[in-house]
Formats: structure tokens, C-alpha cells, sequence
């Protein structure tokens, strides 16, 4: 027996620690079989960064190792990696997605789970997702209240000008943006990647930015399809993980053509990975100064955009109800619309209304 079982008795979550690395290790060396089996010779094993997070070579394509495509997937699309949301689909039709569980883990509507019941998101889990053998969603909002990234989601009729609408709002400010077609097929998740952890109330408040940019543009259609963004929420609720998103090329979807990045003529990228590695990482404090330069601005600012003490005391309105300064009503001028279930302030004398 491995040496590593054979010392003093170990609590639960130290056993469960080793079964972790054991199941890793054997996913890598799966992995290798793979590759030995096709005939794929590995460019090179990606180290990895100062975070902590497996870093793919610089230019990843189609062609490329298995376990470079792993290591970019992974450094993009990160969540909580303690936890992840797996599909499922019952014979009468209802499907959604729940917290994948450890084998052996009570399962029940009312069941209270601990840290331990869950699986852990990893290589072999992303694995199974891009080869189609399941359905996978991450959790972006971290423990802490930071993120890696922000999605904004469209899914209803209309969504293919609506995300480009949002997409070209993302370019004056130098934010980069990545179209992904939904599993559906009738929507789209556009996608920003930050170079480093954020706060997830920055984030959401980017995504206002861009929001609001691009309803100014096109103050007479809107943005109908708009439903979200995820992160949904700015701080982890008392319960729960927050809400989930699925995740991108998903094996079987994408050979329905689902699940895939798109261009700005919505046509799918001939080399995935070769898009996905093209894929430039947001600054924090670049993110940090569009947010502010936008609400320095003013016209049509989220109300969640008050982060920052110069905005607070020069628009007191936007507090939040904590702080006991919001008003009930908005202040002379400007009127409260609301999108996707979020107010949104819009100035009355703005050329766009």
C-alpha cells in the first residue's frame, strides 16, 4: 500500500485530501495514456503562476497536447474550486444543475451538507465536460467575495444584436470581450477575464458600465434579451454558493454547434483554442478606472456603482440602504428604469434620454 496510508490514523478531511491527490494523479496519468494512444507529443507541461493556477503555453491551438488545452480552459473559466454544478435530466424532462456530491454523501431536498460532501472542480472534471461525458457549471463567486471573470448572459429573441450591441460597448473603454453561443442555441454569455483576482462588486459594476454604454447607443430598442450577470451578487449569501454559469464547449453541445465562441459576424472561430489563447486578461485597476471614469461621467450608471468615496459623496443617491443615506425617489432629472431586474439611473437631459 502507498506509504502515505500507512501513517498515524488521519481525521476525515485529511483522508479525503489524499483521495483528492490519488484521483488527480490518476487523471493525469489517464490523461497521458490518451495522448500516447493518439500519438500526441506534449509540447511542453504548463508550469505554474505566482496565484497558483496552471498556465498553458502561450499559443494553443487545436493541434496542441491535451493537457495544454487543460491547463488554458482552466486558467480561464475559474470558480470556486472546492465545489462545482453538474446538469442533470430526469426522465419526465425537468433538468438543472446541482453541487456535484462525493459518493456516499447524503442526497435530499432538506439534507444540510458539509465542506467534505462535495467534489472538488479539477483537470478530470473539465475533462468530462469537454468530451461530453457531462454538463458542467462553475461557481464564480469566490469565499472571499472576489472573481475571476464576468459574464453577462442574453437569452431571449433578439440576442445575437443585443451581445454585439454590448460587445461593441466593450471596445472604446479597452475591455476585452468573447462571445460564447449558449447550450441552448437561442442566447449568448459574453465573457471578460481579469489578470487577477477583483472585487466581485467591481466587477458587476463593469458590467454596468457596459450596459449602460451600450442602451445609450440604442436608447430606442434596448436590451430585451439581457438577463444577467454573474457574478450575480456582490458579496456570498449567508447560504448557498451563488448562481452558477455553464460552462463553455461543452463535448456534445459543441458539435451541435453550441457552446462555442463566435465572432463579431457570430460565425464560430475555426480553431477554438486558438481563440481562446488569444484571449487578453483585464487589469483590476483597469477595471477599476473605466468604473470610475463612467460614473465621474454620469447618464445612465448602475446604482450599484458607488464604491468608491469621491462617487458616494458626490452622488449620495446611489448609497446602499446600510449606509441609511439612499433616497427613495432619484434626485432632480434623472429617472430609475430598471434591466435584467437591476435599477439603472438615467439622466433626463442626455442627449439619449
Amino acid at each position: 500500500m502507498n506509504g502515505r496510508l500507512e501513517d498515524e490514523p488521519r481525521g476525515h478531511a485529511d483522508i479525503l485530501a489524499t483521495v483528492h491527490e490519488l484521483k488527480a494523479e490518476n487523471d493525469q496519468l489517464r490523461l497521458r495514456i490518451q495522448e500516447l494512444e493518439l500519438g500526441v507529443v506534449r509540447d511542453g507541461a504548463p508550469n505554474s503562476g505566482s496565484d497558483g493556477a496552471p498556465r498553458a503555453d502561450d499559443h494553443v491551438s487545436n493541434d496542441s497536447s491535451a493537457e495544454s488545452k487543460l491547463a488554458l480552459y482552466q486558467s480561464l473559466f475559474r470558480g470556486r474550486d472546492d465545489v462545482y454544478a453538474i446538469r442533470w435530466q430526469r426522465t419526465d424532462g425537468r433538468a438543472g444543475y446541482s453541487p456535484a456530491l462525493q459518493p456516499g454523501a447524503p442526497r435530499g431536498r432538506n439534507v444540510k451538507h458539509e465542506p467534505h460532501d462535495y467534489l472538488p472542480f479539477g483537470p478530470g472534471v473539465v475533462r468530462g465536460h469537454l468530451t461530453g461525458n457531462s454538463t458542467v457549471g462553475i461557481y464564480p463567486l469566490l469565499r472571499d467575495d472576489t472573481c475571476w471573470l464576468l459574464a453577462i448572459d442574453f437569452d431571449k429573441d433578439g440576442w445575437q444584436k443585443d451581445v454585439l450591441a454590448v460587445a461593441d460597448a466593450c471596445e472604446a473603454p479597452g475591455i476585452p470581450a468573447a462571445i460564447e453561443r449558449s447550450r441552448s442555441g437561442d442566447g449568448a454569455h459574453l465573457w471578460t477575464f481579469f489578470a487577477s483576482l477583483v472585487a466581485a462588486s467591481l466587477a458587476r459594476n463593469l458590467g454596468s458600465v457596459v450596459l449602460t454604454k451600450a442602451l445609450d447607443r440604442r436608447y430606442q430598442i434596448g436590451l430585451d434579451s439581457y438577463d444577467r450577470l454573474f457574478p450575480n451578487q456582490d458579496t456570498l449569501p449567508a447560504r448557498g454558493f451563488g448562481n452558477l454559469i455553464a460552462l463553455p464547449l461543452q463535448g456534445e453541445s459543441r458539435r451541435q454547434g453550441n457552446t462555442i465562441f463566435m465572432d463579431r459576424s457570430l460565425e464560430a472561430f475555426p480553431d477554438q483554442w486558438r481563440f481562446l489563447s488569444s484571449i487578453r486578461r483585464l487589469e483590476p485597476s483597469a477595471a477599476a478606472s473605466i468604473v470610475r471614469d463612467a460614473a465621474r461621467a454620469g447618464g445612465v450608471v448602475g446604482l450599484g456603482a458607488s464604491w468608491f468615496d469621491e462617487e458616494v459623496e458626490r452622488q449620495p443617491w446611489t448609497l446602499p440602504p446600510s449606509r441609511r443615506r439612499k433616497s427613495e425617489t432619484p434626485p432632480p432629472g434623472l429617472a430609475v428604469t430598471t434591466l435584467g431586474g437591476k435599477g439603472y439611473v438615467r439622466n433626463l437631459a442626455s442627449p439619449h434620454g
